[in-house]
């Protein structure tokens, strides 16, 4: 789709276009939109709007929907939305309230996708709060579920690992960080495109992980890397895109 290759202005229109077009503004066609354009919105950073559409989603969803599964998928979608704003009390609420749904009713499955995904982004949630085992124990409830079915080389298992080793970054243990990211980025660099945006999110954390501990040549490579993505995937005023140029002139100061 439009929005998985970054045409994110092209993807808006669409979606735009398309709910004009629908009769019926509680459809579940109208939803899907709401969702496509809560993910666009979430990729460029305006997260506020992301909200927006992921709550108009979920509403239709929880109007309409006699199957859990795209209801939790909304849940999830907002939840991240809200971690993304910093509102993380929020973000657990919605998730915890997505995993008792998931949990009452999708099949009785103790070990579905579902509830995985949401594993992993309460794994992300935790992170971010710099609650390491509390994230750990997230990632390793959604890789246990996630490798008993999902090929090796799988980009959501390479994402349980990135997230591991963002943990052991911010918990300063670099060695672990290192391992988890590098395990990741050979996944990815077989399950994704060499332009997409999960391989400048490790080629820079790889980075940061190098400057931690004075390869500054290392972390130029990468970072480097990263920038040449970022700038593929994403507009010039995007937080990863900024950040990650911050990183390189500071490794570049620290060269001369």
């Amino acid at each position: 789709m439009l929005r998985e290759i970054c045409e994110y202005e092209k993807a808006t229109k669409c979606f735009q276009r398309h709910l004009h077009q629908f009769d019926d503004e509680n459809s579940s066609e109208a939803a899907l939109c709401y969702t496509g354009l809560g993910d666009i919105t979430r990729a460029i950073g305006d997260y506020d709007l992301s909200v927006t559409y992921h709550k108009k989603a979920l509403e239709i969803y929880s109007y309409i929907s006699n199957n859990d599964q795209p209801i939790s998928i909304a849940y999830n979608k907002l939840g991240a939305a809200l971690r993304q704003k910093k509102q993380y009390e929020e973000a657990l609420k919605v998730y915890q309230e997505c995993l008792q749904i998931e949990q009452r009713k999708l099949n009785g499955n103790p070990e579905s996708e579902e509830i995985a995904t949401t594993y992993y982004n309460m794994g992300i949630l935790y992170e971010e709060q710099d609650k390491f085992h509390e994230a750990l124990d997230y990632y390793n409830k959604s890789l246990l579920i996630r490798s008993k079915y999902l090929p090796t080389d799988h980009y959501k298992i390479a994402r349980i690992y990135r997230g591991m080793g963002e943990t052991y970054y911010y918990h300063g243990d670099y060695e672990l960080a290192l391992e988890n990211l590098r395990k990741s980025l050979e996944m990815s660099e077989k399950s994704r495109t060499e332009t997409h945006y999960d391989l400048g999110l490790l080629f820079h954390h790889i980075g940061r992980v190098y400057e931690d501990i004075e390869k500054h040549g290392l972390a130029l490579e990468n970072y480097m890397k990263a920038d040449k993505i970022y700038r593929h995937a994403f507009p010039s005023t995007h937080e990863w895109v900024i950040e990650n140029q911050q990183h390189i002139d500071s490794v570049f100061t620290k060269l001369k």
